[in-house]
């Protein structure tokens, strides 16, 4: 497909080779046929020891020059099959996007999935994590899957093996070699994930080859696969970002300063990459906008996990007489469990009652917890049950008095705190940025992240009823109007519509429900953020 001429400059370098010009798109490939890359084969460049470049002489050519020239002749005939000849980008479409994305400047204008028939387009979501497991980004992972599918975007997903068979309508699920080194990979850095993310990148490259997706939606890492593939075959992606990967290493490992930096610029470099960004929470969508000050960004909040909570009877483990203080989360370090057990003896001893019931953890955190809780003597007013299934976390906060979020490190917010709000319990939560970017005192009892402050805050709550019921019912009112599942799929749907696909070249059918409106807030005193998420304003 690339021919190419030996030139050669003696007593300098060895063969060099120089291509010449390659024949049209299409006089090899037929528009019905997928094309194949082809191989180039060259010598390595070579120079004599006794010979030193002077300056005006030729430097030797990058050794891959050769297989890149091969691989954009590839990715130019992909996009030329796709919809017929060439067309230049739509108007509409910002300038600066033919430079960053190369290949984005081959796709003509195209309204929705004119392959399948639909209304929407054909997504790529790579999310490097076991599917389906009850955990954080999992189930973000899922609800954004499904919202997509929703609203007639056919969807393939790429996942890690284990967890759980779940059948979303709209959305095919392809799953890596369930080998055993790649089984129950735990969430967070681990020599296991990388090799699944090395793994995941040929799967990737080959889903895309066959299936022609007109987007792909990486989340975490798997932005880092997108990228390189990009510039492979000219796909553009969307970075899916639920926590800043340089800050959990640095905070698990503390980083020196050098490395922390290689990593912040490969973070950027990922976001600069892409054709835009979604976040869980406004801090993260502050440091995607400083590594992008022009990418589009929205924050997407999780969605209360008891929106479809069963109804039942109380569970046959937590029934108790006093008040009860109830945790839901993982035990690691930065969630602040012992925080929240400290506090809780100070109350105690000062003649306070309630009990304190903690829900997740694994076998050795709970062990670790429980062996804490018997050195302060609180064995009768700790109950630790460990993880429970998250489909019944509604029966288990229904029998909650507050509910607690110790966290003390990290800036994205949790999961829970949603269930938290829409559970019709005060919420109980360390004045951090981790939470004050959602929660504010009008909602929830915010204290400060130490022994006294939690113990205030539990006896605050516990001795008045009627502060406990204002700020459950102001909480139910802004999770309903901001961070409910209806709220989420307008704000998804707005991004796609008019940040993403204009973007892509893409002209979004018409809307048969009518234009997508942000409906007035119930609260007048409060500020919604969800125009601000749209654009680049501050």
């Amino acid at each position: 497909m690339i021919a190419f001429t030996q030139s050669v400059q003696r007593g300098h370098f060895g063969p060099q080779f120089s291509p010449r010009v390659c024949p049209p798109p299409g006089r090899f490939l037929s528009p019905s046929r997928h094309p194949a890359p082809c191989v180039a084969i060259f010598f390595l460049p070579y120079r004599p020891r006794d010979v030193t470049i002077t300056q005006g002489q030729q430097r030797p050519p990058r050794i891959f020059r050769p297989v890149f020239l091969s691989l954009r002749y590839f990715r130019h005939d992909i996009h030329a099959t796709r919809s017929g000849p060439a067309l230049p980008a739509p108007s509409s479409a910002p300038s600066r996007i033919g430079p960053r994305n190369p290949g984005l400047e081959l796709w003509g204008p195209r309204t929705g999935l004119h392959r399948f028939g639909g209304s929407g387009l054909h997504l790529l979501i790579l999310a490097p994590q076991p599917f389906f497991v009850e955990r954080g980004t999992p189930i973000a992972v899922r609800n954004l899957a499904t919202a997509l599918a929703a609203q007639g975007h056919r969807i393939d997903l790429m996942v890690f093996p284990g967890g759980t068979e779940v059948d979303i309508v709209g959305v095919t699920i392809h799953r890596l070699p369930d080998w055993r080194i790649l089984s129950d990979i735990a969430p967070g850095f681990s020599g296991r994930k990388i090799l699944a993310d090395l793994v995941m990148l040929p799967k990737a490259a080959a889903r895309i080859r066959r299936g022609r997706p007109d987007l792909v939606i990486a989340v975490e890492e798997a932005a880092y696969i997108a990228l390189l593939l990009r510039r492979v075959f000219g796909v553009p992606y969307i970075c899916d970002i639920d926590s800043s990967i340089p800050e959990q290493l640095d905070d698990k490992f503390s980083l020196p300063h050098w490395l922390l930096r290689m990593f912040q610029w490969a973070e950027g470099r990922a976001a600069r990459g892409a054709v835009g960004a979604i976040t869980c929470c406004r801090a993260l969508e502050e440091t995607t906008r400083a590594h992008a000050p022009d990418l589009p960004v929205q924050t997407l909040e999780d969605i209360p996990l008891t929106d479809d909570a069963p109804t039942g009877p109380p569970p046959e483990d937590c029934r108790f007489d006093a008040p009860v203080i109830m945790y839901v989360g993982n035990l690691e370090p930065y969630q602040g469990v012992d925080l929240l057990l400290d506090g809780f003896a100070a109350t105690v001893a000062e003649g306070t009652k309630g009990q304190l019931v903690i829900i997740g953890g694994t076998p050795d955190h709970v062990a670790a917890l429980g062996a804490r809780a018997h050195a302060l003597g609180l064995d009768q007013r700790v109950s630790i049950l460990g993880p429970r299934p998250v489909s019944q976390i509604g029966r288990y906060l229904a029998q909650a008095a507050i509910v607690a979020s110790p966290r003390i490190k990290g800036r994205n917010t949790p999961m829970k705190v949603y269930s938290y709000l829409d559970s019709g319990r005060p919420l109980l939560a360390t004045r951090l940025p981790t939470h004050t970017q959602v929660l504010d005192d009008d909602i929830a009892m915010l204290v400060e992240p130490d022994v006294a402050g939690m113990a205030r805050g539990i006896a605050a709550l516990i001795g008045d009823p009627a502060l406990c019921a204002k700020l459950a019912e102001a909480a139910r009112i802004r999770v309903q109007a901001e961070y409910s599942r209806t709220a989420f799929e307008r704000k998804l749907k707005r991004f796609m519509r008019h940040e993403i696909m204009p973007r892509i070249g893409v002209t979004p059918p018409l809307d048969p429900q009518g234009p997508d409106d942000i409906p007035q807030h119930p609260d007048p005193h409060h500020k919604t953020w969800e125009n601000q998420s749209i654009g680049n304003v501050e």
